[in-house]
């Protein structure tokens, strides 16, 4: 056999994971220790891009809420809904309202989704809003009846005096 990686085409001198075996046909093959040592490291690197990702994960969870604080500070600082802003503030660093974000692994790639807030949370909330709106509306329209009865009422009477 041949050494490909020395211009003498001996083995001497040559440990078994830094030689490479040439092949009738161009074609290579590598040694077992060769193989191991390459797919350790690829296990390395896949390990460090996941670790990498999660860090990427981290950071954007930790700027989203920085920038949603900053947006607060601002409304704050313009006077406008002060409490409401605070409030905002004082959740946002306890970490609510702050979505997470997670991998999701693919074949080839790492996907980084952020996960959505809690719908149903979302969509209680505002249909009891909506039902407060309602009953709001509701007593208005009521009162405003009461009001257009009283008003006929009257005019009825002033018609009454007039004839």
């Amino acid at each position: 056999m041949r050494c490909a990686s020395c211009s003498t085409g001996t083995l001497n001198g040559h440990r078994p994971q830094n030689v490479v075996f040439l092949r009738s046909g161009g074609q290579t093959s590598t040694s077992i220790t060769q193989t191991q040592t390459e797919l350790q490291m690829t296990t390395v690197t896949a390990d460090k891009v996941i670790q990498y990702t999660q860090t990427l994960c981290e950071v954007l969870r930790t700027n989203y809420q920085s920038y949603r604080i900053e947006l607060h500070r601002q409304y704050i600082e313009k006077g406008e809904s002060v409490e409401y802003h605070k409030e905002q503030i004082d959740k946002l660093c306890e970490g609510e309202d702050v979505p997470e974000f997670y991998i999701n692994t693919l074949r080839k790639y790492h996907k980084i989704i952020m996960k959505d807030f809690n719908v149903a949370e979302v969509t209680k909330t505002t249909a009891k809003n909506m039902y407060d709106l309602l009953l709001q509306l509701a007593s208005h329209i009521e009162k405003l009846e009461a009001e257009n009865a009283e008003l006929k009422r009257k005019l009825e009477l002033h018609q009454d005096d007039l004839k």
